[in-house]
């Protein structure tokens, strides 16, 4: 494993009220959150990135109301499509243990 070591002032522990440790967690978090919104890294790879398993990385996203879950369907799941769009969206706190499910359309058609 590559170490990367950052530079932040003394400061920013204080204001954030966490120590070292606790920091460096909540920046790999946030940078395994970051890059799995943008398509950078797979569910897995942010989970490992974060020190999480897979489960508890969703639960993760669902706390900070990022997409756990994005479908892209082709013509053939359109009605699947409409039907679960219409449905309640679940955002983190809503429902506990629920991860939030965005289901878009891909064809103009749907």
């Amino acid at each position: 494993m590559t170490t990367i070591e950052l530079a932040l002032p003394d400061e920013i522990f204080a204001a954030m009220r966490r120590s070292p440790d606790e920091l460096a967690g909540e920046l790999r978090l946030a940078a395994a959150i970051f890059w799995y919104s943008r398509g950078l890294l797979s569910q897995e790879r942010a989970a490992q990135l974060a020190g999480l398993d897979r489960t508890d990385f969703i639960l993760a996203l669902v706390r900070e109301e990022v997409d756990a879950f994005v479908v892209y369907s082709s013509s053939r799941w359109c009605s699947a499509s409409n039907r679960l769009s219409s449905r309640k969206r679940y955002r983190g706190g809503s429902a506990p243990g629920l991860a939030y499910l965005r289901v878009e359309a891909r064809n103009s058609h749907c």
